[in-house]
């Protein structure tokens, strides 16, 4: 099973704030898996479309992972992610 490690994930969130997106991506951790989600700023709500928030942040999350031989899948609700 693939994992992804803290430092990937202030890696992606670096690349997130380099690209404007105003989102973090969130990793649980635990013995039965790890949960990964995008949370979008609330304050940047107010300015843009959370939509369209959410499809660039999964943009630049499926580029980073994509680079480090990590495919991601996301869920329904285009929040939550797991690695392919």
């Amino acid at each position: 099973m693939k994992v992804v490690n803290i430092l990937e994930i202030a890696d992606v969130n670096e690349a997130l704030l380099n690209a404007g997106v105003p989102a973090r991506v969130r990793l649980r951790d635990a013995c039965g898996g790890q949960s990964l989600w995008v949370e979008v700023s609330r304050e940047a709500v107010a300015e843009k479309d959370d939509a369209a928030v959410l499809a660039a942040a999964r943009k630049v999350v499926s580029s980073y992972f994509a680079g480090r031989s990590k495919p991601v899948a996301f869920d329904e609700d285009g929040k939550s992610f797991r690695l392919a």
